[in-house]
């Protein structure tokens, strides 16, 4: 079965698609009428462009100093992160005992100087990254990674956010979700650590990191996937030392 590169999953397209065929949806799902706007949609891609002056449309309320696709969508990444890093800063020095916040407070700063140095992990949207650092393909297609307890999407979700203008802003339908709960897990098991730990213990700052902005703990999925439901945690406070 043919995967479409661009939009295909997302049920406005099908229900304009079929109103601009004037199709019930019997007949949308014929094979003839599936190629017809497989072909549209092919010849509607422009993920093969990547400057501005290919693809003026693409950018369309994008700020004049983004000169390509790729560092736009680099720039969309690390804008995800930092928000990550704000919220939990603001959750862990919220909610730390007193006694402990000089060691949340030096954890916090460690954090912010890693995602600095990592560039707020700008690549994972970057599709002329190196493989290993970013989540899409060369193209710049993104396949939906799944629940976070199923290995992979059973609907096949995926988006080229290079395609198309709409596409692009269709791509903030789709989130980096936290297997380990970010504000439900991860945060309260650092604060326990931080007020159990003993003299010589110090807290991991590579281990928290991993857990709140890396693809250790991150996956990436359109928003059907994203699961509100509980979920059963393994993580120990105990392992969050050096």
């Amino acid at each position: 079965m043919r995967k479409w590169p661009g939009i295909t999953n997302n049920i406005q397209n099908i229900f304009r698609a079929i109103s601009e065929h004037n199709l019930d949806l019997h007949d949308f799902l014929k094979p003839d009428v599936l190629e017809k706007l497989w072909k549209k949609e092919t010849r509607d891609d422009k993920s093969c462009l990547e400057l501005r002056s290919e693809d003026e449309n693409w950018f369309a309320g994008v700020r004049e100093s983004f000169k390509t696709k790729s560092e736009y969508m680099n720039y969309k990444a690390q804008s995800r992160v930092k928000k990550y890093y704000s919220d939990a800063s603001a959750k862990l020095k919220k909610d730390v005992d007193q006694e402990v916040s000089e060691d949340i407070r030096e954890l916090v700063n460690q954090l912010k100087n890693k995602l600095e140095k990592n560039s707020y992990q700008g690549t994972y949207f970057d599709r002329t990254a190196l493989e290993t650092e970013r989540i899409c393909n060369s193209d710049g297609l993104f396949e939906c990674e799944g629940k976070f307890d199923e290995s992979t999407c059973e609907n096949s979700h995926m988006i080229n956010p290079y395609s198309s203008r709409q596409n692009c802003l269709m791509f903030g339908m789709w989130d980096l979700d936290h297997i380990i709960e970010k504000t439900r897990v991860v945060i309260p098991m650092v604060l326990k650590a931080a007020k159990m730990k003993k003299t010589k213990q110090i807290l991991s700052c590579d281990k928290i990191y991993n857990l709140l902005f890396t693809r250790h703990n991150l996956k990436l999925v359109f928003r059907e996937c994203h699961s509100k439901k509980s979920r059963v945690s393994t993580l120990d406070w105990k392992t969050l030392y050096l």
